[in-house]
């Protein structure tokens, strides 16, 4: 029975923690966009651009599984 108590709390815990780095992880790929689309009002980058360089980041973010909040490596991700 303490083995079944101790599986149960181990998968809840796991579970628990997916979903937090998951939220957290989202949480950040949107603080990208937003800098991306505070950039490109600023600096008047079009529409279509903008959207290219959008779907750039949210790649970039899921193919490596790594998201950064800072804007110097934001801006490096991005192809050339």
């Amino acid at each position: 029975m303490i083995l079944g108590v101790g599986f149960y709390s181990f998968t809840v815990g796991s579970i628990s923690s997916f979903l937090s780095a998951a939220d957290s992880r989202e949480s950040i790929i949107n603080a990208k966009l937003t800098t991306v689309e505070e950039f490109s009002i600023e600096a008047k980058i079009s529409k279509k651009c903008t959207h290219k360089i959008k779907e750039a980041v949210k790649l970039n973010a899921y193919k490596n599984c790594t998201v950064w909040a800072n804007k110097a490596v934001l801006f490096s991700e991005l192809p050339r």
